[in-house]
This record gives structure tokens, sequence and C-alpha cells, in this order.
């Protein structure tokens, strides 16, 4: 036994799987039956009795009521009565093996009976089947089952799956985000975190929370402290609002799952944001150092500037100089070039002489030359080889080679010595000496290379030739006279000739000639030698000159490099210098543009640091934001708006402060900034979702419960359809990021349907299979199984993720599941009673309209109907503004993506500034579109204001209509309904020129309009009440009736006690009345007049009184008052509300007549033939039927004047399919219907419900169902899809459907407010009963049965009949004092007992002569009526009595006499004709009957009226919601200081030590038989422990309320019913349910002083003289104990309990005057006197202690003293003295549960007990509030 979702089924397959048991569940399928069941046992026994354990696991939903019988017999006996009869076969088969069981378990060797075999078999199952059953303690199906169903509780382990602790909610907590990562914050990035902007300031209650495990551990205990503490919200709102709202385990791990997949998106998107917004300051912070940079380099480059233009104007002196200096040199320079031509111009002349000269000796060159060429390699190896032994021709001639040469010989001879005496080498061997082989030293200088070594190693050389050719070509003008005559004695030689020498060798040859030849050149070149030397001298000089000139050039050259080193130098640094310049100038450009551009930026980079500041910020407190926000998506969906932000603001945030865990401080009010942008609710808007927080708040949870993993789908409670329509339209994220799925867009995406639809499983299929979204619309408080593996994502994850469906017949179907599907639900029931599991399984929001909302949106219907191009150009505004809103957000996008990717310098980056530009310009250009646009709007909204009167009267209407289903739920209207009626309203009213004065109109008649329809369908006593509520919301939201005047209306003086306010001064005015003028002046302290009420009352008692005891006060000026003027209407009803509650409703009257008009206090008379008219055929009219009312006869007669023809059927058991298929015909045949008792078919009342929106489906989409488009088929049309109740059918515009029903909550929400409601109540008063007795044909008196007997008594006792049930109707409006218990008499009572008198008169006879006749049985007719026909349905023993008096006093001889008066006013007719009596009931009787008709005094229309006037004022209480008191004072303001007040004043109980010492005394004071005093001592010790008791309970609400509103302690259930009785100036439950009824606190407060003041002067004092009777809570143990007190006195006369009874004697003593009465019980030797009674239904006369009649507007009349003993019960019956038994009662509810004992009071002689029976004479013992 736990709540849904805590974990029993997990645990049982936990617990199954690890015993290896198997587990088995039945079908959850709307079609499994006990068939079904029977095959799910009989697999069950073949398992476990013969193959392996088993787990049947069965939750409540499975278990329906069919099954609970034979479970429970299975679980008694462990068998299944009827389960194998048929299947006689298979029981065998488990027969033989048990059989083989039994004989391997038991080693059987015989045969076993079969009888045996199966209780072995029984016995097997009965080991190994074990039976779970899950059950939620929520509700009452659980104890009513465990009660008709008992083994369910004596047989099982009950094991209570109480509220996870926050121990265990930790641990949960920890399992699930142990290791998920929680952000401690991010620091700036480096070049941020310099700009003073970026740098967070500390906010106070932000702690370090860079201890991410620190965060962790906070975060756990705020989230168990979340769960416990929204646990708690939950009971507090169902005590509140009476709504029942589940946390259970899943929704705590619901709220684990919201809590990641809020952080990580959230995280992601604030990191992506920030981290964008870091890089892109960190841009503009490198821009920004790099212009300071520019600005430094600026300064050094215009400084750098300076100094080298002062540099320039240096060198441009010193180019000056060096160009002067140049130029002196060039002239000089060119004189020397002139001189110079000149003599160069010599030297040539004298070449060429020489040229001429030496051309001559040019051919004996050429020949040595050309001889030197022919000389081959071969040639010379020819004279290498003779090398050893040369000729010595060869050795001269390679000598004169050497001479010419130059190379070292060994001993020239000059010619000379040759002539002086040598010898020719052909003589001997001669004088010279050739140099073959010589080989010595000689100094390289002079010599030419080789310089020496001799011929021979000359002639080896292979370059020797070479040699020879180089010196021709080069060194021949080497050779000088020198050298000539040394060879010359070469030369002289004969043999020295080429001939000779080429006749050694060829090369010899060569050389010879060689030798010769170039001797020849070098003489014949001597006479060109002296030219060639005074050439070469003037070559010398002009090379001289040259050189000087070089000289002079290179000295101007040096001039000149210098010149144009400095003029380079010049130009170097002027180049440098622009360039200087325009490096300066670029940086400045580039500083301009940088700071240009970081101006633009500048509101970027404002907002982006205070955006990543607030990032930053909103980093750190992220943790606790996503807490907070997800515990409010995951809990709060089912509260409503207000006590969402009591939840919000006071519940959670506390918490998060205390755990200091780092919050937004003001997250509470802001949590939907926090989850959603503007953007997003505004698209939500522009799709239909209301304007209001409270619908922006649902569709915030709806879109996060498709996000989460696995998602969670909403369940809306909506019941004015608003949810619906806007889900029809609204665009959803998919899971897949950037992709928008339509939840529904008019086509194919969405379907909807409904749980009874007969495809439901086909359209799920459908939709989840093709990722499209399914629409389940009015869903009661169950859901079909079917839903419940969708609901539960039961995805088997594989290639092709599916989700398995069980069939109708066990089954499974795999639905291929895409994650795009998407499935809502909604309910028009505005307060179901989900169960705890769905709640687990589903996201419950509550989508009911809020106020402000329903003010948007009718301000949107005015705007389109009366202004509708007003409201096209709204749209249109939204839309733009949308739009630029989305265009801004894309530029900055875009700009800051492009800041923070740029690879470059941001300044030097063309593309970001082009970027730039274009945003500025398009952001400009935008933000006059939107400059525009909100003027527009503004525009706009000013025009809209004008008409908003009308929207606010409206949503008053619409609010105080939906209120009025708080009283009857059959009050249900729709806000379709409603909206037809307001823009009826604008259709209906004139058009005139001001808009005001059209606006005023629409207003008027609006409020009339509504007023009218609503007024039509409610019961008589809820119509003043409905016109009273009207004008006071009126009156309030116009802000002329303060909030604190209106409770003090409603409330009066009910939380005000005796003690509170100063003593009432008046003796005429009563106690109530007197609370209920300080409580008026205590709310109204400012007003005029009622704020010194009391002491105004007090100064003029005269004139009050006269006031008070006026017929009709509130048609009277109050004293003081000259003017009526001078009291507002309300508070006239407020001033004869506090002192003539019985006129209060008159008073009322007066003031709607005055705030809203007269038509609003007069019934409206319905025209039924218009009104039917006027709908439409779907539109069924609803007939609320009322007892004594039956409308069929209205629709009947209608129909006949009209010609229609009307079908009609009564409902019950087995009439829905009939009744389906009578509408099914009419609806095509143009025919009428008339459904009656439908409240006892709720099922065909559903049918109905579904086949009316199919066919305004089709309507509505322009089909064949139109009522419009459809003309009449045949008669017997069918339907076009030939059944199932599915299909479309045609609908013939004259069709109509009318039905009547009792008020029952099973009646569909839906049809209901489809429905036009109509009430048909019997007229009050005896003249409207008894016409209506005589016109009701079959059911009353017709003319048939007036003329049935001719006896004359006959007429008169039919009249007679009809009298006494008009009579014992009327009797019941005045509650108790008409009859205990109000009982239902009807029209079949009184048809029944005309029977009755029918057969009677029969059987006695029917001639005209009477002594022909039997008498006619006065007695039997009594006895039949009172005790049979009208007495079967009476239960109250007294209510018995009371109309055998009734009918005794009716049914008499005396009324077949002539002229008889029931009573005076009221003639007994005999008349002939029904019609005749029509007209003498009416002619004769009053329209306003008096009590005494009744038999009742006239202070009962008193009572009565004051009754009406609190059934008003408390029903409205009871619709009230619970919010401010006004002038924003809260109800917890007003209640924390009156529970601190009243715990001040609460007593202290006693101990147990002060009550054991009490018991001590007690009982052994008085007489030597102390005995006689313990029975009522150890009465007194019970009371004492009970209030003792009662103390504690009252005690700890009022110390824990204070803490509980202050946030200390959680605000319980208890609490919060103690805290809205207070605040309503009512007893809470909580207590009444250890003390004693109450209503009015200040009453009951003043009782308990007064009980704790009674028994404590008992306790600490002695016993009392005389006893408080009310101050008790067992008054009869207080009479037995006295009945034992004196039997025990009389122990001598062998008195016992079973033989005395109750004694009583009203004495004269006053209770007031005499309480010490001391000396009076010594009067009374025996029993008690008590005090504290009231009399009601009459007076007491004191002096003569006699029952007389009650004073005017008396309703109670205090008793004095009355002795109360015991006596004989045969002595009580032997008294004598006429009386009346009057009944005691506890409180004023006359019933036998409150009666006490019975009180014989005295009564005059001349009167009969009947006469007080009749006026409902009893005694209470509390005063009625």
């Amino acid at each position: 036994v736990g709540g849904g979702g805590s974990g029993k089924q997990s645990l049982t397959h936990l617990s199954s799987f690890l015993n290896d048991y198997l587990t088995r569940q039945i079908p959850q399928a709307q079609g499994f039956g006990l068939t079904q069941l029977f095959e799910t046992m009989r697999e069950l026994f073949r398992v476990a009795g013969t193959k392996k354990p088993v787990t049947f696991l069965l939750n409540e939903s499975e278990l329906k009521p069919m099954f609970l019988e034979y479970l429970n017999s299975f679980l008694l006996t462990g068998e299944v009565p009827g389960l194998w009869e048929r299947d006689a076969a298979e029981k065998e088969d488990l027969l033989h093996q048990a059989y083989l069981m039994a004989k391997k378990e038991l080693g059987m060797k015989a045969e076993a009976g079969p009888d045996f075999l199966w209780r072995y078999f029984t016995n097997k199952v009965r080991d190994h089947l074990h039976v779970v059953l899950c059950f939620s303690p929520a509700g009452t199906s659980f104890r009513t089952r465990a009660r008709q169903f008992p083994a369910l509780v004596s047989v099982c382990v009950v094991d209570w799956f109480f509220p996870w602790p926050e121990d265990a909610l930790i641990d949960v907590a920890r399992a699930q985000l142990g290791r998920f990562h929680l952000s401690t914050g991010r620091a700036p990035a480096e070049g941020v975190a310099c700009l003073p902007e970026t740098q967070a300031p500390a906010k106070a209650g932000v702690v370090d929370n860079s201890d991410e495990e620190n965060v962790r551990e906070r975060l756990l205990r705020l989230m168990a402290k979340y769960h416990e503490v929204l646990i708690a919200s939950s009971d507090a709102f169902f005590a509140r609002f009476r709504r029942t709202v589940f946390a259970t385990p899943k929704s705590y791990l619901s709220f684990l799952n919201a809590f990641k997949s809020v952080y990580a998106a959230k995280h992601g998107q604030i990191h992506n944001e920030s981290g964008k917004i870091e890089r892109g300051l960190k841009k503009l912070h490198e821009a920004g150092e790099l212009i300071r940079n520019m600005q430094a380099l600026m300064e050094e480059q215009r400084r750098a500037i300076a100094i080298r233009k002062a540099e320039i104007a240096n060198q441009l002196l010193e180019v000056t100089e060096a160009s002067n200096a140049a130029k002196v040199k060039a002239d000089e320079v060119g004189l020397a070039k002139d001189g110079l031509a000149k003599e160069a111009d010599k030297v040539e002349e004298r070449r060429d002489d020489a040229n001429k000269d030496l051309e001559l000796a040019m051919p004996a060159l050429e020949q040595a030359k050309q001889a030197a060429t022919e000389i081959t390699p071969s040639d010379l190896r020819e004279l290498q080889g003779s090398a050893n032994n040369p000729a010595h021709l060869t050795r001269v001639v390679i000598d004169g080679v050497l001479i010419l040469l130059h190379h070292a010989v060994s001993h020239p001879v000059t010619s000379a010595e040759l002539r002086k005496g040598g010898r020719l080498m052909g003589h001997g061997n001669g004088f010279i000496n050739p140099s073959w082989d010589f080989n010595r030293n000689v100094d390289k200088k002079f010599l030419e290379p080789p310089y020496g070594g001799g011929g021979k190693k000359f002639i080896m050389n292979s370059d020797c030739v070479r040699h020879i050719l180089d010196f021709t070509e080069r060194r021949k003008d080497h050779i000088n006279e020198e050298t000539c005559e040394l060879l010359d004695p070469y030369l002289d030689l004969c043999e020295f000739n080429p001939e000779d020498a080429w006749s050694v060798s060829h090369a010899l040859g060569g050389l010879c000639k060689w030798v010769v030849s170039m001797h020849h050149y070098i003489n014949t070149a001597k006479a060109v030698h002296p030219k060639m030397e005074s050439l070469r001298q003037m070559e010398h000089e002009l090379r001289v000159a040259k050189g000087q000139l070089r000289e002079k050039e290179a000295e101007l050259e040096l001039v000149l490099a210098e010149k144009q080193r400095l003029s380079d130098a010049l130009e170097k640094k002027t180049e440098e210098m622009h360039q200087m310049e325009q490096t300066a100038q670029s940086t400045k450009s580039r500083a301009e543009k940088a700071d240009n551009l970081l101006m633009n930026l500048k509101d970027e980079r404002a907002r982006w640091t205070a955006q990543f500041t607030e990032s930053n910020t909103t980093l750190q407190r992220l943790v606790g934001d996503v807490a907070f926000s997800c515990a409010f998506l995951s809990y709060c969906g089912a509260f409503n708006h207000e006590f969402r932000g009591e939840v919000l603001n006071g519940a959670l945030m506390p918490h998060a402060e205390r755990l200091r865990l780092p919050i937004s401080p003001h997250i509470g009010s802001s949590v939907v900034k926090f989850l959603v942008d503007e953007q997003q609710i505004t698209a939500w808007q522009l799709e239909g979702l209301p304007n209001d927080e409270h619908s922006v708040q649902n569709a915030i949870m709806i879109t996060q419960s498709l996000l989460m993993d696995p998602p969670k789908y909403p369940l809306l409670i909506d019941p004015q359809g608003q949810g619906l329509s806007w889900l029809k339209r609204a665009r959803f994220p998919v899971r897949e990021p950037d992709e928008v799925a339509p939840a529904g867009d008019g086509g194919a995406e969405v379907r909807v349907t409904q749980l009874g639809d007969p495809k439901l499983r086909h359209k799920l299929q459908e939709q989840v299979e093709g990722g499209r979204t399914l629409l389940i619309e009015n869903v009661g408080e169950v859901l079909d199984p079917l839903l419940d593996p969708v609901l539960e994502h039961c995805v088997v994850r594989g290639r092709k993720p599916y989700i398995p469906i069980q069939t109708d017949v066990g089954g499974d179907i795999r639905l291929d599941y895409r994650p795009d599907f998407k499935l809502f639900m909604t309910t028009k029931l505005p307060n179901p009673a989900l169960a705890p599991e769905l709640f687990a399984k589903v996201v419950v929001v509550d989508f009911t309209v809020t106020q402000s909302g329903l003010e948007q949106q009718l301000l949107a219907d005015v705007i389109a109907r009366e202004r509708a191009a007003l409201g096209e150009e709204r749209v249109a505004t939204i839309q733009a503004m949308q739009a630029n809103k989305k265009q801004l957000g894309d530029l900055e996008e875009r700009l800051l993506t492009q800041l923070s990717t740029s690879q470059s310098n941001l300044i030097d980056d063309e593309d970001l500034v082009v970027t730039l530009a274009e945003n500025q310009k398009t952001s400009e250009e935008i933000k006059q579109r939107q400059q525009t646009a909100a003027e527009a709007q503004a525009r706009i909204q000013a025009v809209s204001q004008e008409y908003f009167p009308v929207a606010m009267r409206g949503s008053v209407l619409y609010f105080v209509v939906v209120g009025l289903a708080n009283i009857n739920p059959m009050y249900q209207t729709s806000l379709g309904q409603f909206k037809d009626l307001f823009v009826r309203s604008m259709t209906e009213t004139k058009v005139y020129g001001t808009t005001h004065v059209r606006i005023d109109a629409i207003v008027k008649h609006m409020t009339r309009l509504v007023f009218q329809y609503i007024e039509c369908g409610l019961f008589s006593r809820h119509k003043l009440l409905f016109a009273l509520l009207l004008a006071c919301n009126i009156q309030q939201r116009s802000g002329l009736l303060p909030p604190e005047a209106f409770q003090a209306l409603l409330k009066g003086g009910s939380s005000l006690s005796e003690s509170d306010v100063r003593p009432n001064p008046l003796r005429w005015l009563p106690q109530k009345s007197w609370l209920n003028v300080v409580a008026a002046a205590q709310a109204l302290p400012r007003h005029q007049y009622l704020a010194h009420l009391p002491d105004r009352l007090q100064d003029q008692p005269a004139e009050w009184k006269q006031w008070f005891d006026a017929d009709a006060p509130e048609a009277l000026l109050p004293p003081e008052l000259a003017d009526a003027a001078q009291l507002d209407p309300f508070y006239h009803l407020l001033l004869v509300r506090c002192l003539r509650e019985d006129r209060s409703l008159l008073a009322a009257r007066s003031f709607i007549s005055a705030t809203l008009g007269n038509e609003f206090v007069n019934t409206t008379n319905v025209k039924l033939e218009a009104l039917t008219e006027s709908l439409d055929p779907l539109t069924p009219v609803l007939y609320l039927l009322s007892p004594g009312a039956d409308p069929s006869s209205l629709i009947s007669g209608m129909a006949r004047r009209q010609k229609k023809a009307i079908r009609d059927i009564s409902l019950g058991d087995g009439q829905e399919q009939r009744a389906m298929e009578l509408v099914q015909q009419v609806l095509p045949a143009g025919e009428w219907a008339l459904l009656q008792n439908c409240h006892l078919s709720a099922g065909f009342l559903a049918e109905l419900e579904a086949l009316l929106r199919r066919q305004a489906a089709v309507a509505d989409s322009g089909g064949s169902g139109s009522p419009v488009a459809a003309s009449a088929p045949p008669k017997g049309g069918k339907k076009k899809d030939g059944g199932g109740g599915g299909g479309a059918i045609s609908v013939h515009p004259d069709a109509r459907i009318f039905i009547t029903g009792e008020p029952s909550e099973q009646f569909p929400i839906g049809l209901l407010q489809m429905c036009v409601k109509l009430t048909n109540e019997p007229p009050a008063g005896m003249r409207a009963g008894l016409k209506r007795t005589f016109s009701q044909g079959n059911q009353g008196v017709s003319q048939e049965v007036l003329e049935a007997f001719r006896r004359p008594e006959w007429r008169p006792v039919l009249f007679a009949q009809a009298f006494l049930h008009s009579l014992v109707q009327e009797r019941r409006k005045f509650g108790p004092i008409g009859f205990c218990v109000p009982y239902e008499f009807n029209d079949g009572d009184l048809t029944s007992t005309l029977i009755f008198l029918n057969n009677h008169f029969v059987h006695i006879g029917d001639d005209s002569r009477r002594d022909r006749n039997a008498p006619v049985g006065w007695d039997t007719i009594r006895y039949m009526v009172s005790k049979i026909q009208y007495g079967g349905k009476i239960t109250d023993p007294k209510d018995e009595v009371l109309f055998d008096v009734i009918a005794a006093s009716i049914l008499h001889p005396d009324i077949t006499g002539h002229d008889f008066h029931f009573v005076k006013g009221y003639k007994l007719p005999n008349l002939d004709d029904v019609g005749k009596y029509r007209d003498f009931i009416d002619d004769n009787y009053p329209d306003v009957d008096p009590p005494e008709v009744l038999g009742l005094h006239s202070n009962a229309e008193y009572v009565y009226r004051r009754q009406m006037a609190q059934f008003v004022f408390d029903t409205i209480i009871g619709t009230q919601p619970k919010q401010s008191s006004g002038k924003g004072v809260s109800r917890e303001v007003v209640v924390d200081a009156e529970a601190k007040k009243r715990l001040a004043s609460l007593p202290h109980k006693w101990t147990e030590e002060q009550l054991a010492e009490a018991h001590h005394r007690l009982s052994k004071a008085g007489s030597e038989k102390s005995y006689l005093h313990v029975p009522l001592t150890i009465f007194c010790m019970q009371e004492a422990k009970r209030l003792s008791r009662a103390l504690d309970v009252v005690r700890k609400a009022l110390t824990e309320i204070p803490l509980a509103i202050a946030g200390s302690i959680v605000m319980s259930a208890e609490l919060q019913s103690a805290l809205d009785g207070m605040f309503d100036g009512r007893v809470p439950e909580g207590w009444t349910e250890v003390t004693w009824e109450g209503g009015r606190l200040g009453a009951w407060w003043t009782h308990l002083h007064h009980r704790f003041a009674h028994l404590d002067a008992w306790i600490t004092q002695d016993r009392p003289a005389v006893f408080w009777l009310p101050g008790y809570y067992n008054p009869q143990g207080f009479l037995t104990s006295v009945l034992q007190e004196v039997t025990r006195a009389h122990e001598k006369d062998q008195w016992s309990l079973e033989d005395v009874a109750v004694s009583t004697e009203v004495t004269k003593l006053d209770p007031d005057q005499d309480l010490e009465l001391t000396g009076a019980v010594k009067g009374y030797p025996e029993g008690v006197l008590v005090h504290g009674l009231w009399l009601e239904g009459a007076g007491w006369d004191r002096p003569r202690a006699r029952v007389r009649g009650p004073l005017a507007k008396a309703q109670l009349t205090k008793m004095p003293v009355i002795h109360v003993t015991a006596e004989p019960v045969k002595q009580t019956a032997k008294r004598s003295g006429k009386s009346v038994s009057a009944p005691v009662y506890r409180t004023a509810a006359r019933t036998h549960r409150n009666w006490v004992f019975d009180c014989a009071l005295p009564i005059v002689d001349s009167e009969t007990a009947s006469l007080w029976i009749r006026r409902g004479i009893c005694l209470l013992l509390q005063q009625p509030d």
C-alpha cells in the first residue's frame, strides 16, 4: 500500500528476480474480462504447480470489481471457484503431472486418488504462487475494497510504502547527480577581466561556490527538501482548494531528470553565448589596446618627423657647399682634359709613323711564328729522342733559342771574341761551347722561364713550343741590342741555317728558322726603335698626364661622390620623412577608424559587458536557479496561479537561502524569464496562447515536458478549452536541435480523438509510427490502460525502437516509435480527482483561465468586433515587432560570431567592418521600424483601453458564472457559450455616435443578457445569490466596494467571541447582532457612519430599537440619517445584515436594484418556444429536475403546438442503446427527442456527448453533418458509416434534443457546457401547490378523479389530502423546525395516496345515501397516509409523531362540514369542477402563506429568513477564492495576528497529578456514602481528559500556524485548513473532530472558555451546585451517571438502571442570578440541577412555569434551571398534569445522533400537546449560529 510511483511494482519485480521467480501480470486492456482472467489464472496454476514459483503482480487499476470476489476466494482458500469446470481435460493432465511429482517426491508406490492429487497440486500452488497486490491509500477505494473483501487485509501481509525519507531522497539524488558536472562559474578570459565593466560586483547572499562537491551536497539536500515541501504543499492545496495533487517518488525522479536536462541546456546556452561575448569583448579589448599603442606610436612618429626635418635642413646646407666645390674641381679637370687631348694627338702621329716602319719587320716575325707553329708534337718527340746524343747543330740552334728566350747559357761568346780567335764549329772543337747540359743556379730575376737547365732540359719540356710562340707573340720586343749581339756568333755559323737544321730534324729546322727570322725582325725593327723610344717617352708623358688627369678626375669624382652622397642622403631622409609622414597618417587613419569602430560598438560593448557579467553571475547561480525552476516545472503544474506564486516565493525560496545554495534572489518572480525568452512568448501568443503569466507558465511546462529524456506527456486541466485551442495551433521544438514540429497545423500532423473512440488504438499506432501528434480531449479521471506503455515510455531499444502494447485479447502489438511523436491530453473536469499513479506518468497542467488572461482575450474579441481594422493592425504590429526583434537578434548574433571567430586584427578585418556598417545601417532601420511599431502599438493600446470596460465586465461576469459550479455541479458554462453571449451583446446593442456611450450600452446589455441566460438554469434558491454575487463582484472590480466590506457582509461577527468585544449594552439587541455590529465597525474603521456604529447604538438606543422592531427596517432610514443618499446601498445592506439578518435578502434586493437594475431581482420567464427556435439541433436543452416538478408536459405541449413529432424515452437499466438509436433517428428526421431521467445513465450521456461533438466537428468543417447545410432526409435516415457510433449522420435543422435529469456529479462536464440549462421547480406556497395538484392530470386530481365517487366525503377528502400534500412540502423550507429530516415528498406519494383513497371508497361503498354505506374509516385513512404512503419515507421517530399530528389535524370528519377552514383564510371548497377549484384557490388563497397555516408560529418566518440569509452568505463564502483580505493585508497576516491573540488567551490543560488529586478528593466528598458521587466524578475526569486533548490540538495549531506562515515549518493540510477556517470565521475541521460541532469561531471560542471554566471549578473546587449541561462532550453519559447515583441512593428500594427513567422538572430558578444555589440544592435531595438549555418553537412563562408562545423575533428562549433525577418507569407513566414531551438535542440539527433525552414541559390546560408538536418544540444545548 503506497502512493502511485512509490516503487511497489519495481521492488516486486526486483524481489521476484532475486528469488528466481517468474513474474506475471494481467494485460492492461479494456477488453480484459473474467474469461481472460480465468485463462491467466489457469496458466499461473499450471506454472506454479508443476514448474517453478511465480509472482502474480496485480495493480489496483487492474482489479476490476468482478475480479475481486474470485481473488478474495483464492486468497482465503487457494482455489478459484469454477476455474476448471470448462476444462476437465486440462485438469486431468494436471492431475497426471501431480501424480508424477508426488511419486517422485513422496515415493508413492500405489496409485493415489484424484482428491489427494488435487490437494497435493493445490498445496504446490499455495507454496509457489505468490500474489502481490498494489494499492494506493489515496481516496476511499482501498478502504472500501478491504471492507468488502476482508481477505485483502486478513490474509495478506500489508507493507506500507511511506513517502521516502530525506536520507533516501538525498541518496537517490546522489545516484543521479553524483557524477553530473556542476559549473562553478567561469573567469573572464585574459584581456576581459581588466575591463571594469566585466567585474561583477559582490552580491549579498552569494557564497563562494568554487567547491563543486560542496555545491553538490547542498544541491542534493535542497532537492530532497523541495520534494518534501511540495508534498506538504500538495496537501495544503487540497485543504485550501479541495483539489488533489500528488507528488510521488516518480515525480522526484522526473524532477532529477528535468534538472539534468534543463541544466545541460541552460549551461550550454549560457556557456556558448558568454564564450562568444567573451571572445568578442577580448577582440574589442585588443582593439582598444591597439588604439592606445597607436596613439603612443603617433606621438613617437611626430617627434621623429620633427627631428628628421631638422636633419634635412642641415644636410641641405652641406649639399650646397659640396656642389660649389665640385663645380670648381670640374672646371680644373676640364682644362687638363683639353691639354691632354692635344698631347695625345701628337703621340698618335708618332705612333702612326713608327708603325709604318714596323710593318717592314713584320714578315720576318710572321715567318718566325709560322716556323714555330709548324713544329708538330711528333717533330718535337723526334728531336727529344736525340736529346741524349744530339747533333752539334742541334746544340747550337737550341742555344740560339735559349739566347732569344733570355735563358741561361754556359758561356755566351760575343762577336768580338769570335773575331779575335775563336774557332768555328766545323773546325775542331771550336771556341763555342754549347749549353746542352748546362745546369747551374741563375738569377731568376733577369731570366725568362725556364730559367736554366740547358738546351736538353729545354727541349725535353713538352711546352717548349708553346713558350716560343708565347714569346713571339708577347715578349718579342724584349729582345734588345745585347741579345742580338749574343746571337750574332751563332748566326754567323755557316751551318746555322734552316736547311741544314731541317736535315737534322724538322723540328730543329723550324727552330732554326724561328731564330733566324726573329733575328731578322729584330734587326729590321732597330730603325724604328728611336721612334718607338720617342713614342714611348711621349706615351710615358701622356700616361703621366693622364695619371694627373685621373687624379684630378678622381678628386672630382670624390667631390661629386661626396656631393652625390649628401644629395642621396638628403633624398633618402626626405623620402624617409615622407614615409614617416605617410606611416603617421596611416596610423592616425587606422586609429581613427578603430576609434570609430569602437565608438560604433560602444552600445554593443556595454550590453555585451553587462551580459557577460550577468552570464558569469548566472553561471554561479545556475545550480540553484535550475533546481528551483525544475521544482516549479515538475511539481507546480496542477496548482492554480495564486498557489504557484505562494509555493515559489513562500515555500521553495527560503530553503535555498537556508542552505546557502547560490540562487538568484528574485527567481521566484522571474522563473518565466529564466526559462524562456520574450520572442518565444510572443510567438506562443500569436498562436493563440492567452496573454497572461499563468498561461505562459503552462506553455513552458508543456514544452519542457516534451524535451525531457524520456519525455513526459502533458494532461491539461482545461475546462474552458483554451489550452486545447492553443495546442491545435502551437509548434513545439523536437529533440533534434534547430527543428520545430507543429503540434497541429490543421492538417495531418495532429489527430484529435477521445478515450471512448473505438478506433483509438489505430489512431495511436498511426501517430506514434508517423512521429506525429495525438491529442486526446475530454479525458476523465481514469485513462485507458492502452496508453500506459506510451505514457511510461516503455520503448524497447534496438535496430528499430518500438513500444509493445497489449490488445484486449492479451496479445501484443508493436508500435514503431519515433522520437517526434507527441501526446497531449485535455480534460474539461475543473477539479479531477486524478490518482497518484497518473501524476507519476504525466505532467498535469492547470490551464484554467485566469481573470487577467480572460480580460485580454475578451478585449481582443471586442476590438475584432468593434474595430476590426485596429485588431488586424494590432496583430500585424505584434508580428512586425516580433520580426524586428528577431532580425536585431540575428544581426547581433552575426556580428558577435564574426567578432569571436575573426583571426586577424579587428581593425584590419574588412569583412567585419563591412558587416558592422551593414549592421549599423540595418539596425537603425529596424530601430526606426521598431519605434514606429511601438508608437502604433501604444496608439492601438490607447484605443483598445477605451473598450477595456467591456472586457473587464465580461471577465467579472464569466468568473461569477464559473463560480456557480462550486454551488452545484450542474451549473457548468463553457467559455465558448459565454463568448457567444459576449459577442451577441455587442451585436444586439444599438450603435451610438460616441464610443463611450456605446461602451456603456454594451456593458449594460451584456450584464443583462448573461444574467438572464444563466438565471434560467438556476434553482430558485440560487437566483438571488447569483444576482448578489454579480453586483458585489462588479462593485469590487470597479473599486467601489472594498474587499473588507464584502468580507464583513459575508462573515459578520463570526470571528469574534464575547470576550473579544465590549459588553452588549442593549438588552433588546441579540448578542449575535452586537458581534456583527462590532465586526463591521472594526472592518471599516474609516467609514463615516459604520465605523462608529456601536457608539451610535449606545447613544440613541430608543431610536435604534424602533428601527430594529420595524417590520421592514430595510425600507427605513437608519437613525441620524436625513437622506438615503448619505448611505451607499451596499452599506445599507451591511447595516441590515448586522442588526436584522432576517431582512438581509430583502435589503440585498434593494442593493441589486440600485446597482444593476430592477430586472436583476425579478425572475425571468423563459419563452420556451423562442428559445427552442433559436437553438441549433446540436445544442440540447437540459432541464434540471426538482422534487415535485416534471417538464415533460411542457415539452410535449410545445411539440403539439408546433406540430413536431416528439419521441421520448426514460433512461434506466438497459435503455442506453435504445436511447442512442432514438437520437440517431430523430436528428436526420427533423424530429424531437425527449430523454428523461438521464442522471441514471452516465455512460449514455458520455456517448451522447461524443456523438454531438462528432457532428459539431463535421458541421464546423462544412461537411454533410452541418445543421445548416443538411437537408431533411426521409424519416428513419441512417448514418453514413452504418454504425459503430463513430461516423457522422445527416442532421436536420429542425431536430431538437431535450434532456431531463436530477443534479448529479456523473453528468459529463462537456455535455453540460454544450447544453442550454433550464429549471422547472414547483411554485412555492400553498396556493401554487394546490393549483399544481389540480392541474397535473394523471399525477394529481383530474376531473375524472373528482367525479369518481358521489359520496359527499369524497371531494373534501381529496382536497384535504391535496392540502396535506402541499403543507408537508412547504414545511421543508423551514428546516429542522419543519421536519427533523428534509424528506422528499413528491407527486408519487400523492398519487399512491389517491389510489388508496379510491380503493378505500370503493370498499366502503358509493351510495348517495349515507345509511347504505359503511362510514369513512378516518383512523384507517390517517394511518395509511401517515404511516404507509408518506410515513414509509420517515426515518426519525419525532417526525413520525409530527406527521401523525399533522394528519390528524387535517384528515378528520369535520372537513365534510359546511364552511370548514383549515386555518383562517384557508377555506375547504366543495366544488364539482377541477377548473372551479383552481379558480377558487386563485381567488381565496394568498400568495404568501403565514407560518400558522403550516402549524408553525409566526416566528418561524423570521427564523426561515435568517436561515436563508445565512445560507446565501455561507454559500458565497464557500465559492470565494482564498485571497488577500484587502488593502494589501494578506489573509496570512490577519490569521497570524488572530492565532497569536487566541493562543495567549487559551487555557492550560490540567496535569495528570491535578486530575488524580481531584478524583480522590471528589470521590471522598459528601456524606458517608461517598460512593454515591463516584459516577459523576468519573464522568468529570473523562470530560477533563477529552477537553485536555482538545486543548492540545488547538494549542498545537495556534502555535504552528505563525511558524508555517513565516516559513519556519511546512504548511501542512491541517494547518492550511485551520488557517482558512480562522480567516472565514469558521471552526477548523480538525478542531471539531476532537471537540464539538461549531459554526462561528467566536461563539465556539467563547463556549470553549466557558466549558473549561465549568470543569476547572468542578476539578479545583467542588462539585457544582448547578451543572452546565451544554459543557459536556457526552451529555447522555452525564444523565447515565445521574441515574446511577439516584439508583444507588435507592439501593434499599431495589432500583436498577433498567427500571428507572429520566425525570425532569423545570424550576423557577434563574441561572443568570442564582448560580450559587447551595440552599436550593437542599430542596432537591436527589438528582441534579442543570442549566444552559434553550427552548425553540415556543416561549416560557417563568412565573407560571408553563410553555407559552414565543416573543416576536425570538427564535430561542433561555430556560430556567431544570431538575433532573430518576424515577421508576411506572411512576413516570402515572404522572399527572398536562405536558408536552420536548426532545433535547445537542445542536439545532435535530438528528437522532444529536438527541439527548426528552424533557416534559408543562402546558396550559386549554392547549394540546399537538399544537406544540406542530410548532416544532424542542430544547437545544447549543444556540444555532
